[in-house]
């Protein structure tokens, strides 16, 4: 009989409190809905890792580490499914580092990020327009991480599909990507409205959240203040939705099905 993996993989974050509402309860879904397989997890950040090991003694696998104790544990089918947003730098880290351990194992599956097909845009807006009630009044910018890759196109996509559907409010900018909070603000310049909801689009609302989005000096809501804006802040991650929870699930579900990216001794098959 085979003996049965899946190692849920996610950028991390060194704030325990929303960790706790948004990896872990996406690992607990993972777990109830694989009764078959055991679950482990891992951080893709090394500067995570090292943080919260020296701090907390919290000494967490990163892929690699785990495809090799998995081997060692005897697991010979894997499922590996990571908790970010883009098919981006990190999620590529995964897809890598899974290839190389293909050897050890009958077979090794990996998920889609949350963004890939026109359905999960769907879904995710779907989702974020119930949990924030994107029909209040005031505008909304969200903020996403951004990156340097060429994945980073799909926060420009997002903010297309909001806007065809009639959510004209709202607007995704980044932090270290396009759009930039610059393009943000003159998004808000042009929307001629005082009110402005700040919600991290991000898994966890962890350092950028806090710092770069919601502190008192030097964040994007001073800023806003400045400005003259009334500025509310939800200190929410999207991870903590359930139906984004519920959508990593059914990307795990198809890979362990063979509908996402495969690797088995042989070779890669999509």
């Amino acid at each position: 009989m085979s003996k049965k993996a899946l190692l849920v993989a996610s950028f991390g974050t060194s704030y325990k409190e929303t960790r706790e509402k948004t990896i872990d309860r996406i690992e607990d879904r993972m777990e109830g809905s694989f009764p078959e397989h055991d679950l482990y997890g891992a951080f893709t950040s090394e500067m995570i890792r090292r943080k919260i090991a020296k701090r907390d003694q919290d000494h967490r696998f990163n892929v690699e580490e785990a495809l090799k104790h998995l081997k060692m544990e005897g697991y010979d089918e894997v499922v590996v499914q990571p908790t970010h947003i883009l098919g981006g730098v990190e999620y590529e880290k995964v897809l890598f580092q899974s290839a190389a351990a293909r050897q050890n194992f009958k077979t090794i599956k990996v998920g889609r990020p949350l963004l890939h097909t026109q359905e999960d845009y769907e879904q995710v807006i779907d989702a974020m327009a119930k949990h924030f009630d994107f029909v209040d009044p005031g505008s909304i910018l969200f903020m996403g991480h951004g990156s340097e890759h060429g994945a980073d196109s799909a926060y420009s996509k997002l903010n297309h599909m909001l806007w065809q559907k009639g959510y004209e409010n709202t607007y995704v900018a980044t932090v270290e990507g396009y759009p930039t909070f610059e393009d943000g603000l003159e998004y808000l310049k042009q929307r001629k409205e005082g009110k402005v909801r700040l919600i991290p689009f991000m898994i966890v609302a962890g350092d950028h959240a806090q710092n770069d989005m919601a502190a008192e000096e030097d964040s994007w809501k001073s800023q806003l203040e400045e400005k003259g804006y009334q500025v509310e802040v939800r200190m929410e991650g999207i991870g903590e939705l359930l139906q984004i929870q519920q959508l990593f699930v059914k990307h795990a579900q198809d890979a362990a099905e063979g509908r996402e990216i495969l690797w088995s001794k042989e070779g890669r098959r999509q």
